[in-house]
């Protein structure tokens, strides 16, 4: 990944400054010295960081810190500022400013700071990853699950169900917003549940259950080969 970072400041001398410093550290670099130009370049460019005077020409560092959400929302912002101003700088933390940094800026201060920042846009870069891996196994189990010639359907801890797929609707005649919330002795009557809750207990427990049923379905008579498996989160809590 190529860490870009934009630097916001019409003091063309600190933003020689800052570029030394930074183009060492191998960063991306792109200068701006309003916030107009700074959201021309933040729409082309998506920057990872920016650097943002304060005071601007054009505008102030605040109102540009707010536009840049809008524009660039993944860019994490830090702000510039000498010492008078930095009653304004705690409010642009308020306001979702990653950090201050005071003028003149230390090259240690600043180095370290990227470092930090870097460091928070790779763990939520692993995490939106992690998100996404989860939707598309979601999204691959629901796929199965709804084209699937078995009945599938599961449950929460207090055996009501959460899920039935097409087949589980076709066999019992029933709709699938019928089942959902809803327990065996609710849908099927407690000579049913007292069967089924007592498999499904030991299922909470972390067995998993084999058998045959007989239940009458459809004023007919129909023979149920089950196999329940017990559902961990990712701590291991069976759900």
């Amino acid at each position: 990944m190529q860490k870009t970072i934009m630097i916001v400041d019409d003091d063309q001398a600190m933003t020689d400054n800052l570029q030394d410093i930074l183009s060492e550290e191998g960063y991306h670099l792109l200068p701006a010295n309003t916030c107009a130009q700074a959201l021309d370049l933040a729409a082309r460019h998506a920057p990872h960081v920016a650097l943002l005077d304060l005071k601007l020409p054009d505008d102030s560092g605040i109102n540009l810190l707010n536009q840049l959400k809008r524009v660039s929302p993944d860019c994490i912002c830090a702000l510039m500022t000498a010492f008078a101003d930095v009653d304004s700088a705690v409010k642009a933390l308020e306001m979702g400013a990653f950090h201050y940094l005071q003028k003149p800026v230390r090259p240690v201060e600043l180095i370290n700071l990227l470092k930090r920042v870097f460091e928070t846009i790779e763990i939520r870069e692993e995490k939106r990853l992690a998100e996404d891996r989860l939707k598309e196994s979601e999204k691959r189990f629901r796929t199965i699950v709804e084209s699937a010639q078995d009945a599938i359907f599961l449950k929460d801890a207090q055996l009501r169900y959460t899920l039935v797929n097409p087949m589980m609707e076709r066999i019992y005649a029933i709709r699938a917003g019928d089942f959902i919330g809803r327990s065996d002795e609710e849908l099927f009557g407690a000579k049913v549940a007292a069967r089924t809750n007592e498999t499904e207990s030991r299922v909470l427990q972390g067995e998993i259950v084999e058998q045959e049923d007989i239940r009458w379905v459809a004023q007919a008579q129909k023979t149920f080969h089950s196999i329940k498996v017990p559902l961990a989160d990712s701590a291991g809590k069976i759900t």
